[in-house]
């Protein structure tokens, strides 16, 4: 009986060892995922140099503490509404 309840105490820790270390593995595969997909957006001002000296690249550098940025466009209407804004990537 003894013997049977330390095999299952064993087992059990074992068991839970293993869930642990699978939790904090995908936590960590996940968190890298969000990592890459993280970005703050700016307003479109800043991707374009005549209306904004603080280009979307510096503002994401100095201001963000960001890795880089770089400027994406959105269009809402077939050639009526396009939306350009600035991303910061951050690294983590």
């Amino acid at each position: 009986m003894a013997k049977t309840l330390k095999s299952a105490a064993v087992f059990l820790l074992f068991f839970i060892l293993i869930l642990l270390t699978n939790y904090e593995t995908n936590n960590m595969v996940v968190e890298a995922a969000l990592c890459k997909k993280r970005s703050a957006t700016y307003p479109w001002a800043s991707c374009v140099p005549l209306v904004n000296d603080n280009s979307c690249e510096t503002h994401c550098k100095n201001k963000e503490a960001a890795v880089s940025g770089f400027c994406d466009t959105i269009e809402l209407r077939q050639g009526f509404i396009d939306i350009t804004t600035c991303y910061c990537q951050f690294n983590c």
